[in-house]
């Protein structure tokens, strides 16, 4: 199984706590990673696996981000990330259509120098994107899809890599009427080396970040909206 594959079942199979009981975005079929799989749940049990608890809904509702960190080990990859949610104040199709826009990445993703249309048709597109800092960056493309209330991302193995991989998801659903719950899931496999050693902390800090980011750059347009 390709190590893009295995990222993807893991996480995927790992995150089944979408609000309201949703299930996540399938990986490809189980096989030979069950046993990786078990030992994992073994080890992180609750932080990783089941809905959003009484305490973090409270906290959603007062304003917070709940994150749950995830790091993520099978066949000698790693990988590391987690699932964060957020209430925005724009409705769902603001959101989704801010996260598909090209020209808004660089904005909305944290550390995101560049983002370049490689390729789009309906429903998927091919990004370029080029992330860290003045000193140290990495150029990566992903494949985005959406589908209804996710948008769903991918390494697109077939082009160039500063990373190993990647791989995760945005959801948006209605919440209240005025806000939307934003569920944003991604690892990133940096790769053995220096990069790994020196970056793979702060790497998944931004992760787990992401989704207040993206709710205060969309907080204006939100504003903007309400004010027509």
């Amino acid at each position: 199984m390709r190590r893009a594959s295995r990222l993807a079942l893991l996480i995927g199979s790992l995150l089944g706590i979408a609000h309201n009981g949703a299930a996540e975005p399938e990986g490809p079929p189980p096989g030979r990673l069950a046993p990786s799989r078990a030992g994992f749940l073994r080890v992180h049990g609750p932080a990783a696996v089941g809905s959003l608890t009484l305490k973090e809904r409270s906290e959603l509702l007062e304003g917070w981000v709940v994150s749950r960190p995830l790091q993520l080990e099978s066949r000698g990859d790693r990988a590391v990330g987690g699932v964060s949610y957020v209430l925005v104040d724009a409705p769902p199709g603001v959101v989704l259509r801010s996260l598909v826009d090209v020209a808004k990445l660089p904005e909305l993703l944290p550390r995101t120098q560049r983002a370049t249309l490689v390729h789009a048709e309906p429903g998927r597109q091919v990004v370029e994107l080029t992330s860290g800092t003045a000193l140290v960056s990495a150029t990566y493309s992903v494949v985005l899809e959406r589908d209804g209330e996710q948008v769903r991302f991918r390494l697109d193995p077939s082009r160039p890599a500063g990373i190993r991989d990647t791989w995760g998801f945005f959801r948006v659903q209605e919440f209240d009427g005025r806000r939307s719950l934003l569920t944003v899931a991604a690892v990133v496999d940096l790769g053995p080396g220096l990069a790994r050693a020196l970056f793979e902390g702060r790497v998944q800090s931004l992760i787990l970040g992401m989704p207040d980011r993206i709710r205060t750059k969309l907080a204006p347009v939100a504003v903007a909206r309400q004010g027509r």
